[in-house]
């Protein structure tokens, strides 16, 4: 085989299965592997549960805050956290994500995976193949019945990733976003199926660091 000199392999977690058998693979046949580039980014993994976790990762203004404007926002009418896990819940999940992606400013800046027919077939085709295996999660925060913030989320092997996220811009004022994401961290630690999230965003993300260590 005509193989280049250099493999490049971005973004794999130095911890995980997969970088445990390339360095395998490597010893084996003499092979020189070198790490470049490492970054921490959030991730979630505690023996805490949802709340205790939250009063210690947040700051008690905050903490305060978030529960002040989820009180706001119920205000407006029956708010409820819902997770569409078998196959065609989430069939009919991807879609809410899909429209509520392309309402916000990804569709404005036609990066919405909505605005390509391609993007948008391979978004509803993995989460449909990974939901009929059970490894797929699409949680939402409804309004009346109405998607306001979504987030999808893969599961394997106790591994949780979130993958894609969406709000109601419209509604910014209330952080749905972020109200989401406290009531997926409760789910999480609470889930004893799950052993860890990975946030999969960028390092000193301005949500996520802050909720995630």
């Amino acid at each position: 085989l005509k193989l280049p000199k250099v493999f490049v392999l971005a973004d794999v977690r130095l911890d995980g299965p997969v970088a445990s058998l390339l360095a395998t693979v490597a010893e084996a046949r003499g092979l020189t592997l070198v790490t470049t580039g490492q970054i921490q980014r959030p991730a979630l993994e505690s023996e805490l549960d949802g709340d205790d976790y939250l009063k210690a990762s947040l700051r008690a203004h905050h903490y305060r805050e978030f529960r002040r404007l989820k009180r706001r926002l119920g205000d407006l009418g029956k708010l409820e956290h819902v997770v569409a896990r078998g196959p065609e819940d989430i069939r009919h999940a991807i879609e809410g994500f899909l429209s509520l992606e392309a309402a916000g400013w990804k569709g404005r800046e036609r990066t919405a995976m909505a605005i390509d027919r391609f993007r948008a077939a391979f978004a509803r085709e993995a989460v449909h193949r990974l939901a009929e295996q059970d490894m797929c999660r699409i949680h939402s925060l409804t309004l009346d019945g109405r998607t306001i913030a979504c987030l999808i989320v893969f599961v394997e092997a106790g591994i949780a990733y979130t993958w894609k996220t969406a709000y109601d811009e419209t509604l910014a004022s209330y952080s749905p976003g972020t109200l989401l994401m406290i009531e997926v961290t409760r789910q999480h630690l609470d889930d004893p199926n799950i052993m860890m999230t990975d946030s999969c965003a960028v390092p000193d993300h301005p949500v996520m660091s802050r909720l995630w260590a």
